[in-house]
This record gives structure tokens, C-alpha cells and sequence, in this order.
């Protein structure tokens, strides 16, 4: 688990939700190409947590410490948003996906009736 000033994100949780999203028969090659993205984005994390404790400090030297407790929580209030909403993107996009598949397959079976007729 990484913890930054603001917010914190388990990789590997992040990584399983990844994984799960590809459909496990893909190749290596995707497989590679994902673990790729995700080292990617690692290190933009690390680099957004050392801007982020740029900037904490500098608002912790010039705001009240109410103020700065306030600023803390957005910030990290804005994270769990923003992660809730990525998690309902892809909650819809699966569920899209298996709507499209679920009417392609009934209607092969309207099309196998009919012909059976």
C-alpha cells in the first residue's frame, strides 16, 4: 500500500481490477502490454505524490492548520470520488459489453428457431 499526503491507493487492488477487466484467453502479449501500462503508471503515481508533498508544503507553512486540515480531506475526498467514478465506468462498460453479447446470442437462437421452421 501506498500512502501519500492526501490519499491512498492499494496498487495491487488497482492491478486485480486491471486484470479482471481483460478476458483471461488474451495472450501474453496483452498481458505484457497491461503490466507495461501499469508500470507506467506507477511511476506518474510517485511523481504526482512528490508534486503533491511539494505543494502540501508549501500550504502547510502558509495556511492555519484548521485550514490546512480542511484542504487534506478534499483532496482526499476528491481522490475516493474520482475512484469511485472509474469503478462504476468500468462496472458499466462490462455490463454494456454483456448486454451486447447477451442480445448477439439471443438473437442467433431467434435466427436458429426460425430456421428450424
Amino acid at each position: 500500500m501506498i500512502t501519500g499526503n492526501h490519499y491512498t491507493i492499494r496498487y495491487d487492488v488497482v492491478y486485480t481490477r486491471c486484470i479482471s477487466i481483460v478476458d483471461c484467453s488474451q495472450n501474453s502479449t496483452n498481458r505484457d502490454e497491461l503490466a507495461e501500462k501499469f508500470a507506467d503508471a506507477s511511476t506518474l503515481k510517485s511523481d504526482i505524490d512528490r508534486r503533491g508533498q511539494t505543494i502540501s508544503a508549501l500550504f502547510a507553512s502558509s495556511l492555519a492548520a484548521d485550514e490546512f486540515a480542511d484542504f487534506k480531506r478534499l483532496m482526499a475526498e476528491k481522490t475516493r470520488v474520482r475512484l469511485q467514478r472509474q469503478e462504476l465506468e468500468d462496472w458499466s462498460r462490462l455490463a454494456d459489453q454483456q448486454l451486447n453479447e447477451l442480445s448477439v446470442d439471443s438473437d442467433d437462437s431467434v435466427q436458429d428457431t426460425i430456421s428450424r421452421c
